[in-house]
C-alpha cells in the first residue's frame, strides 16, 4: 500500500478499536485470557509464591515478548522495503494483532503492580477496562514509529539506488572511454 502514513493509520485504527471496545468489558477480558493462563502456569511452577511474584513474572515475560515482536516488526519492515518499494498491509495487521495480545495485558499488569492486593478484589475487572482504554494509545505511537521507520528506510534505499545508478553510469562512461584508446 502506498503512502507515508499507512502504518500510522493502522495504529490509529487499532487504537480506535481498543477505545470503542473498552466499555464492553468483554473484549478486554478476552484479550487478557492468554495472560491469565500464563500467570496460572507461573503459579504452577512456583506454587508457594505470592501474587506479586507471579505478576512480576508475567510482566517480565510480556516485556520480553513486546521487545521481540517490535524487533520482528522492524525486521519485517526492513526486509519488505529491500524487496519492494511498498509494505504489505497484511503484515502490519498481523503484527498489530499480535501486539494487541501483548500491550493491553502488559499495561494492566504494570498498573496492577502498584498495588498487588487488588489482585484478589472482584473489582479488578473494572480497572481492566479502564486500563485497556489508556493502553490503547500505544498502538497510535507504535504505528507512527513504524511509519517513520518506513519513510526513513525508503529514503535510504532511494539514496542507495541513486548511488548505484551513478556508479554504473560512471563505470560505463569510463569503460567506454577506455575502449577508444588502443591498449
Amino acid at each position: 500500500m502506498k503512502g507515508k502514513f499507512t502504518a500510522t493509520l493502522i495504529g490509529f485504527a487499532f487504537s480506535l478499536f481498543s477505545i470503542f471496545t473498552a466499555p464492553t468489558y468483554l473484549v478486554p477480558i478476552l484479550i487478557s485470557l492468554p495472560t491469565i493462563l500464563l500467570e496460572a502456569i507461573i503459579k504452577v511452577i512456583l506454587p508457594n509464591e505470592s501474587a506479586q511474584t507471579s505478576g512480576t513474572g508475567v510482566i517480565l515475560i510480556l516485556s520480553f515478548l513486546l521487545v521481540l515482536s517490535c524487533l520482528y516488526l522492524h525486521y519485517s519492515i526492513t526486509e519488505q522495503l529491500k524487496k519492494e518499494k511498498n509494505i504489505n498491509i497484511k503484515s502490519y495487521f498481523k503484527s498489530f494483532t499480535l501486539l494487541l495480545l501483548i500491550v493491553h495485558p502488559l499495561g494492566f499488569y504494570i498498573y496492577l503492580s502498584q498495588n498487588w492486593n487488588m489482585a484478589n478484589d472482584g473489582q479488578i475487572i473494572m480497572s481492566l477496562a479502564v486500563n485497556y482504554f489508556y493502553s490503547s494509545f500505544v498502538f497510535l505511537a507504535l504505528g507512527h514509529l513504524c511509519g517513520c521507520l518506513q519513510v526513513s528506510l525508503s529514503k535510504v534505499s532511494q539514496r542507495i539506488s541513486r548511488r548505484t545508478i551513478y556508479l554504473e553510469i560512471g563505470k560505463e562512461y569510463m569503460l567506454g572511454s577506455f575502449k577508444k584508446f588502443p591498449p
